[in-house]
């Protein structure tokens, strides 16, 4: 063993004894810092420690993953130069010294060594000596940059699905077990409340009458609805709804759909007013169904009852009639008075014939001063048939032998109408369903009326038998 001197010396026992000790002892701490060191590499969390000035002490190796610095780069650096808004870490410190407070998480964004953002979430732990001595920071932190990211993309998608919940015309509504919890300001509009949460202290019956045009009570099919979305995840429908202000009822088009939010099913509920398209389709159905002039049913809709009347006979048996109708002197009111006089004829007989039938007949224009009626299940025989259908064309053939007062419409300050004897023929056909078809019967009951023409009008001409008063 060479000294400080140079010189060789026999070691005594005992200084070899010593020189051993030591030499194991500080191979022992040596092989604990490597371990500790190996220990602080392998983690993907920063560890670090600051003295009470903010100089980082001590780093573990995870921040070269993390920040792009090595831990040489880092020790010796205050920990604010790190940070994107400097004065942050300083705000930090003083608030937690301030407050009392020791441990806090922190997320903030960091500047890695090339420059970009870095998101980095700490765990920071203030440290005092026995006498209340701050020394310094210690702490963990780990990356938060991914987590961010989707944190943003989350507010983001938040922020366009609440952009779309609130700009959409249509009413969108959420509701659970319990009844609505959330609904847009287009709800609010739709169904006449003064705010969202007027809305939503409502029950989802308070929205509907009692009934739907089916007849069906609107608290039962709306549960039929409601099971079905839940049971396919979807369902849509027609619904008439009814506003909370004057209860005016309207036709929605609504898209239930079903989803489970954090373990809760809820339901979203879009409803669309259609008052407007209904109003549309019964306009259509109004002109491709109906006369515009008498509001009757006219010959396509005819063709259509009358299927129907003969289905109906053969399913049970039983007999109907159609009378065909034909005013006698139209053309000599038309001649005389113009077709606004002839138009007015033509509106009250409509009138007088309705109100001599049943709800379940039909009564058509067929065309000009032509009327039809169809009569259903009028008889189970044909004789009870024959007797009934005679009762109801006579009873229509007396009315319109009555006198009807016109309005001419005449440019004449005494011309304010007339009276106006018109009277008409009848010709009556009966039906089983399974005899004629309804081409056939339609020329039968004109065959009929004309013979009631011929034998000198205001007839009802009824399988050979004809009847005049």
């Amino acid at each position: 063993m060479v000294n400080k001197q140079g010189n060789n010396e026999e070691p005594d026992a005992t200084g070899s004894l010593e020189s051993s000790h030591h030499t194991s002892k500080g191979e022992a701490l040596a092989r604990t810092q490597a371990e500790l060191n190996n220990a602080l590499s392998s983690l993907s969390d920063i560890l670090y420690q600051t003295d009470a000035a903010g100089t980082i002490m001590m780093v573990s190796g995870a921040c070269e993953a993390v920040l792009g610095y090595q831990t040489a780069e880092i020790i010796g650096r205050p920990m604010a130069s790190f940070y994107c808004d400097q004065d942050e870490r300083l705000r930090l410190l003083n608030e937690m010294l301030r407050d009392g407070v020791r441990d806090r998480e922190v997320i903030a964004a960091l500047r890695h060594k090339q420059g970009h953002e870095v998101w980095v979430a700490t765990n920071v732990h203030l440290v005092f000596d026995a006498q209340g001595q701050f020394l310094g920071s210690q702490g963990i932190a780990r990356d938060y940059s991914e987590r961010k990211r989707q944190q943003a993309m989350l507010e983001a998608s938040e922020l366009q699905y609440r952009t779309l919940y609130e700009m959409t015309s249509d009413a969108v509504m959420l509701l659970d077990e319990d009844g609505f919890f959330d609904c847009n300001r287009a709800t609010v509009t739709l169904f006449g409340c003064a705010s969202i949460a007027e809305f939503c202290s409502k029950h989802p019956a308070d929205f509907s009458p009692e009934r739907q045009p089916d007849n069906s009570l609107s608290t039962e099919l709306s549960m039929q609805r409601i099971n079905d979305a839940m049971a396919h995840g979807s369902n849509r429908f027609e619904w008439l709804h009814k506003r909370a202000d004057n209860h005016d009822t309207f036709y929605a088009d609504v898209q239930l759909n079903s989803m489970k939010v954090n373990g809760r099913v809820i339901l979203q509920a879009v409803v669309r007013d259609i008052s407007r398209l209904k109003e549309g389709e019964e306009k259509a159905q109004q002109l491709a169904f109906y006369d515009p002039l008498t509001g009757l049913a006219n010959r396509r809709l005819m063709d259509i009852k009358l299927d129907q009347a003969l289905a109906e006979c053969k399913r049970n048996k039983c007999w109907g009639a159609l009378i065909f109708m034909d005013l006698d002197f139209f053309k000599k009111l038309n001649d005389a008075h113009g077709h606004a006089a002839g138009d007015h004829l033509l509106v009250q007989v409509a009138e007088r014939l309705k109100h001599q039938l049943r709800e379940v007949d039909t009564l058509v224009r067929y065309g000009g001063d032509e009327y039809i009626v169809i009569l259903s299940q009028i008889g189970e025989t044909e004789k009870l048939a024959n007797a009934q259908a005679m009762l109801v064309a006579e009873k229509l053939r007396a009315e319109m032998a009555k006198p009807f007062f016109i309005q001419t419409f005449e440019k004449k300050p005494d011309a304010t109408g007339i009276e106006f004897e018109s009277g008409a023929s009848f010709g009556v056909q009966l039906f089983s369903g399974d005899q004629l078809d309804p081409s056939t019967i339609l020329n039968l009951a004109d065959r009929a009326m004309y013979q009631a023409k011929r034998a000198g009008r205001n007839y009802v001409s009824f399988g050979g038998q004809d009847k005049k008063r």
